[in-house]
């Protein structure tokens, strides 16, 4: 059975491209229908849309249910993992901070950390391999680490790096956990308190945590594998700059417990996330050199947000990184 959700959504008004094939708009109406056609087709249990228009959201609907067995609907508030887009609203925290100069985007990681990265527990496997001074925000931020997406995905379970800092694309969830531990342990911050500050409270973002919360429980999504095997939400309460896809590391230790084991990213209901990607003229600019507005960032001007099932757990190893660009 093919199960999956998508949420879509348009890129930030910041990351937009005057030089993008102008769309045509299609009424609700007629992606509702085009929605639930899709669905039957690939029997999908439950599916939200948020479509943000040039920084007006245009569209909001939810199609299908959060919970089979008992015949729940889906809704716009229902809350649902907010996967790997918590890497999008992680960066719209990173990028304050850099313009409140409290960390710089191109300075070496080794400058903030209060130790060298290989003598951290779980970075072990780095040990004799100057090249983590390279690392740096920027660089972390545009998946350009030469770290695996997950070191589990490696032969041996082990972090390397595959190229030089800087000199690929290759997208990794190891760099952006760093850059978290950079800003936990070298700046001393509460990741989950500053994106509850600056991102959900900001944008009355009120059913939307980077943790658990028990007020979730009663209008919640759970999830399907492949083989449409029920696979009810679970309750992660450690922060994440980075989804896991439903993984966890093999090989956890105590560092790793607290910053990366049993971690879940954002989870959030629809219409709220449609309005954080609404950009709102009295809130901070993100300058011109953001990671945000890196070219490679906006050549779609929809793009998938997040997934109302979780992946199944076991499945043929992929690749360790996506296409490289140079």
């Amino acid at each position: 059975m093919k199960l999956s959700a998508l949420i879509f959504a348009a890129a930030l008004a910041g990351c937009a491209s005057s030089s993008l094939p102008a769309t045509q708009r299609i009424d609700g109406a007629t992606l509702d229908a085009r929605i639930e056609a899709l669905m039957a087709r690939e029997q999908v249990v439950g599916m939200a849309v948020a479509i943000v228009d040039h920084g007006e959201i245009t569209h909001v609907n939810a199609y299908g249910l959060r919970n089979r067995e008992n015949a729940l609907p889906l809704q716009t508030d229902t809350i649902m993992y907010g996967a790997s887009v918590t890497k999008a609203a992680f960066a719209y925290m990173v990028m304050q901070l850099v313009d409140e100069g409290k960390i710089d985007l191109d300075r070496s990681i080794a400058d903030y950390l209060p130790r060298p990265l290989p003598e951290l527990e779980d970075y072990t496997d780095l040990a004799g391999d100057e090249r983590w001074r390279q690392l740096t925000p920027r660089i972390l931020l545009t998946h350009r680490s030469g770290l695996a997406n997950m070191r589990f995905l490696e032969p041996d379970q082990k972090l390397r790096f595959h190229f030089t800092p800087g000199e690929h694309y290759a997208y990794s969830n190891e760099g952006i956990w760093i850059l978290q531990i950079v800003l936990q342990e070298g700046l001393g911050l509460d990741v989950g308190a500053e994106m509850q500050r600056r991102v959900f409270d900001r944008f009355s973002m009120t059913r939307t945590s980077m943790q658990w919360r028990e007020d979730f429980a009663a209008n919640l999504a759970d999830g399907y594998a492949m083989d449409g095997t029920f696979e009810p939400h679970d309750h992660r309460d450690n922060v994440a700059a980075a989804r896991l896809n439903g993984y966890h590391h093999r090989r956890p230790s105590p560092h790793v417990a607290r910053h990366v084991r049993r971690r879940r990213p954002l989870t959030c209901g629809t219409g709220r996330m449609g309005q954080w990607a609404v950009p709102n003229p009295h809130h901070a600019k993100i300058p011109d050199h953001s990671v945000l507005q890196h070219r490679r960032h906006t050549r779609r001007s929809v793009r998938p947000l997040r997934v109302a099932r979780r992946r199944k757990l076991e499945r043929p190893q992929r690749s360790l990184f996506l296409k490289r660009r140079p």
